[in-house]
């Protein structure tokens, strides 16, 4: 059905059924370079390949973070393996089909709610091999049935996690059917292969309607077809984040933040994300479990720092509260919440939360002007790295003041519509505080912004970030919120999203990642593009009207959700700039990010639509402010238990708004405002009864309102209807996006002032070298301080890995050869040119030269009174070579191509390189050398990193077992002392 054919029958049904079909959606991929993903909406998730192998150690299938399988083969009969690269492949939102050109079909779809995976091939006689991950072994019981396969994984793991992958093949005259599933009994698995087997056609239906449900249910369509095509993607992408993952000891609701490796509930993310993904798509059930499931791990320890903290990261092990900022994120997005859905019952349930998140902040972090104080890492901008955060934007930012004026603001009016008087006086007084404190020290008045943050001592930041644009609902004079809006358009916000920090900033990188110049957090937030700020620029592009600036913004978000990276979702990055030779940026950070998804449907739904909803006002807002490549939209909007579908459509001059309520049960007063090209306006305040189509006919000067097709019409002379000159977007003349400056000499990209050493450097081999030293150290003393160190719980850490075994060195003229055993090695993929992860050696080297005992790094290590080291060779995410007053002398960083000759090797255990002796001198026996072995800590962001903290307890990211936190965190030491 056109929205054409749409138009008529608004006019006589009160009542009408809107649908778009699942399968309309399918997007067709020829060649390699587009990723899926689906996931079962409780803690399972897979990320592959559309046509070739699965290659990244993120990719495969992972159940509560842990990986199960790397990927799947299948072949028919005695024939070679299918090839992917030889397949025509659409990929479904619930299932992903390959065509080969023998005509074979192989078709991959996951479950709703149960581990496992079904593959069907449309041959009798196709065979599967798994690959699975590393530490399942294949069980060899002779008593097992021919189809059934069993991998055990001998390692221990939590309760949560599957230990047993099952694969059962089932075969027809016409097909093949295989069935994999991950539980933790092989009975038990035994019996659901068979179940999935026999009902896997009512499993696929149900997940399938399932997703035609939210569809139907926020029904939406354009005139552009990719905008709607790609909106779909995007309502199905973030909900498929939405999951039922065992969190803090509890299954409970949340969203990922993004994947593959935010695979867990990051609070901040979360209820950025939860307008999009919830409130205007009207799923109220998930938006309300959410909040709750986040407000029960509030701290509540009026004794901590932490005080009314909303966790910033839960995950199956753990609970964080490192964050300034989601905790009035937390409160703002349940006041929406409440506005859409009407649940006013869950206001009364949270108030102890929202007046302990108030008071926990009023009591430990604020200052004498009422401003909320943080750390450099706490906002947003949270990249830190072993020299200290990235992006330093303590200790008071910009956004999270104005978050906190909100967070009092509604914490005012929710205690007024409570009674709580008192506490609303307070927080009252408390935000005018913040209010005019904020227009005292944080106004710009050279350059018409704001300071993106004031530092401890009251010094302010000019650095020109977007986070500046999350302080126009303040109080702020005209003129600078005019000013914020049109600097940050022109000068961050480029034709495929917005920039971190201004191309005139010397700290700007252009590209996210630039090995060996930089790893990847150093440009995290400086100058990176975060698609889900698109979201903040429309919504303050549209308050003055400049929809058609912003909008190629979308359209390019469009184009990634059709035509780039994984199919059907949004990046969380992209570069500042293209590379050289390329036509547009590359995607990087997680390939499908909530925030991102759930950013591009409310902004489209709350600021090109313009509709947004106050059931506590019974009020709903309707100010459509569509851009010129949009001219019809047809959508459904929950409102509390009911729902209106709209309909628009701009014809020349006159726009037509048909309102067809569907399901309410009172009269809704409707504030509409329309404003033309020539920044004149239609305002009509409307009300909307049960039943009772409304509909709006006009120009500028014309306004007819039809209620069930009878109409009254108003004229030009009602200077309140008709608005002259409404429109601000006259003070914006001449904004335009910004555009990449290609030509500039980044300081960035000049590499750092230390020599950085070649793969080539690394990798020298001499077999006819001198031997130095080769010492050996004993199995199993990785146990630190006094014997009781135990690694982190997450299970890449995996035994061994920090217990150094044989250290053999040798020399010749050129190079000092090193080589280093240990009792394992982990590879999780993460960054396959590195050849291993998680491990760190610190080599320190007395020359008998003086220098320093204290190691650094984090490591807590002071040698004894016999050693001093002038050299400390640093070994981890790459090389680095340091003196004794931690001068970097030269430094390794892997490239993403040094994948093919890395520096460890995981079936040997080995990590093996080479250092030019020029920045050493001459090796000697009489030099002392000292090992030190723990576990690396690059802060997620690569590099050589430091020491991993070792705690009293055990985390998923930190050892334990430590009886003084001033003891090393250092597991295993080999020292080697000739002289």
């Amino acid at each position: 059905m056109t929205i054409r054919q749409l138009t008529y029958l608004f006019f006589i049904l009160p009542c009408i059924t809107l649908s778009q079909n699942i399968d309309s959606l399918v997007i067709q991929v020829d060649g390699p370079g587009r990723q899926y993903t689906f996931t079962n909406k409780e803690a399972g998730t897979y990320y592959g390949e559309v046509d070739t192998s699965n290659t990244g150690g993120w990719e495969g299938w992972f159940v509560n973070t842990v990986k199960l399988i790397n990927d799947y083969d299948v072949r028919i009969g005695t024939s070679s393996q299918l090839h992917r690269s030889n397949a025509r492949s659409l990929v479904y939102p619930y299932k992903l089909v390959r065509m080969y050109p023998d005509s074979t079909v192989e078709t991959f779809v996951f479950m709703d709610s149960i581990n496992a995976i079904i593959v069907c091939i449309n041959k009798p006689d196709a065979q599967m091999t798994l690959h699975c991950a590393d530490g399942f072994i294949e069980s060899t019981e002779d008593s097992l049935p021919p189809s059934f396969h069993h991998w055990v994984n001998k390692t221990s793991t939590p309760d949560y996690i599957p230990s047993v992958i099952t694969l059962y093949g089932y075969h027809t005259a016409n097909s093949s059917l295989f069935v994999v599933y991950a539980g933790n009994d092989i009975s038990r698995s035994d019996s659901m292969v068979q179940f999935i087997a026999l009902h896997g056609d009512e499993l696929v239906s149900r997940r399938k309607l399932r997703m035609q449900h939210l569809l139907d249910r926020s029904f939406t369509e354009t005139d552009n077809h990719d905008l709607t095509k790609a909106l779909a993607w995007a309502k199905l992408s973030v909900d498929a984040l939405i999951m039922n993952q065992s969190t803090g000891g509890a299954r409970v609701k949340g969203i990922f933040a993004g994947l593959p490796w935010f695979n867990n509930y990051w609070g901040r993310d979360s209820f950025i994300s939860l307008p999009g993904a919830t409130y205007v798509t009207g799923n109220d059930a998930d938006a309300r479990a959410i909040l709750l499931s986040f407000a029960r791990f509030q701290n509540r320890d009026s004794t901590s720092k932490d005080f009314g903290r909303i966790p910033n990261l839960a995950t199956p092990s753990s609970v964080i509260y490192n964050t300034a900022d989601g905790t009035p994120w937390f409160v703002r997005s349940l006041y929406e919440y409440v506005k859409y859905s009407g649940d006013f019952d869950i206001l009364r349930k949270l108030y102890p939360v929202i007046e302990r998140s108030i008071n926990g902040t009023l009591q430990y972090h604020t200052d004498s002007l009422g401003f909320l104080t943080h750390g450099d890492a706490e906002t947003w901008m949270d990249a830190v790295g072993p020299n200290g955060p990235w992006s330093p934007r303590g200790n008071r930012a910009c956004d999270i003041q104005a978050l906190w004026w909100d967070q009092l603001t509604i914490g005012t009016f929710i205690s007024d519509y409570l009674n709580e008087f008192r506490n609303a006086a307070r927080w009252s007084k408390a935000a005018l505080d913040v209010e005019q404190n904020f227009m005292k020290y944080f106004i710009d008045h050279d350059n018409g912004r704001i300071y993106d943050h004031l530092s401890k001592s009251g010094v302010p930041s000019r650095e020109l970030r977007p986070n500046q644009l999350f302080c126009i609902d303040m109080p702020l004079p005209e003129d600078i919120r005019e000013n914020i809006v049109r600097t940050v358009i022109d000068s961050l916000v480029f034709p495929y999203g917005t920039s971190t920090l201004s191309q005139s900033d010397s700290n700007f990188h252009p590209f996210h990642e630039d090995p060996p110049y930089y790893v990847k957090d150093a440009a995290y937030h400086n100058g990176t593009v975060w698609t889900w700020l698109n979201g903040q620029v429309t919504y303050a592009a549209t308050r003055y009207d400049l929809q058609n600036v912003v909008f190629p913004v979308a359209m390019n978000s469009v184009h990634q959700i059709l035509h780039r990276g994984c199919v059907g979702t949004l990046s969380e990055l992209l570069d500042a700039h293209p590379r050289k030779k390329d036509n547009e940026p590359k995607l990087s950070g997680t390939f499908s990010q909530a925030w991102s998804l759930a950013e591009f449907i409310r902004s489209f739904y709350q600021d090109y639509l313009g509709v947004s909803i106050d059931v506590s006002s019974n009020l709903i807002r309707i100010n459509p402010k569509l851009p010129h490549e949009i001219t019809t939209a047809t959508f459904s909007q929950r409102i509390g238990k009911g729902s209106v579908t709209i309909h628009y459509a701009a014809q020349g001059d006159t726009m037509h708004v048909t309102v067809t309520p569907v399901g309410l049960t009172k009269v809704y007063h409707v504030s509409y405002l329309y404003v033309f090209d020539n920044g004149n306006a239609v305002s009509a305040p409307v009300e909307l009864s049960p039943n009772i189509v409304l509909r709006l006919v006009h120009t500028d000067s014309t306004l007819t309102i039809y209620r069930n097709g009878v109409g009254v019409s108003f004229g030009p002379n009602n200077s309140k209807i008709f608005l002259k000159n409404f429109s601000d977007k006259k003070n914006f003349p001449s904004i335009a996006l910004a555009h990449p400056d290609l030509h500039r000499n980044y300081p960035v990209l000049r590499g750092p002032s230390y020599p950085l050493l070649t793969n080539e450097d690394v990798r020298k081999n001499n077999t006819k070298a001198t031997l130095l030293w080769d010492a050996s150290d004993p199995v199993g003393d990785d146990t630190g301080s006094g014997g009781t160190y135990q690694y982190p719980t997450n299970p890449a850490f995996k035994p061994g890995i920090l217990d150094i075994t044989n250290a053999t060195f040798r020399y010749d003229d050129q190079y000092l050869y090193c080589s280093l055993k240990f009792a394992n090695l982990s590879d999780p993929g993460w960054h396959p040119e590195y050849g291993f992860q998680l491990t760190l050696a610190a080599i320190a080297i007395d020359r008998g030269l003086g220098g320093s005992r204290t190691i650094g790094l984090h490591s807590q290590y002071v040698l004894d009174s016999t050693m001093s080291y002038d050299r400390l060779i640093v070994v981890g995410g790459g090389i680095r070579l340091l003196d004794d007053t931690g001068a970097i002398l030269c430094e390794y960083l892997p490239h993403p191509d040094d994948v093919t000759n890395p520096i460890g090797n995981i079936p040997d255990h080995s990590v093996v390189f080479s250092i030019p002796l020029r920045y050493l001198g001459i090796p000697s026996q009489r030099w002392k050398i000292a090992i030190l072995v723990g576990a690396q800590d690059d802060h997620g962001g690569a590099g050589v990193g430091e020491f991993r903290t070792v705690g009293a307890v055990a985390a998923e990211w930190s050892g334990g077992g430590k009886t003084d936190p001033h003891l090393p965190n250092v597991y295993d030491q080999l020292i080697i002392n000739t002289r």
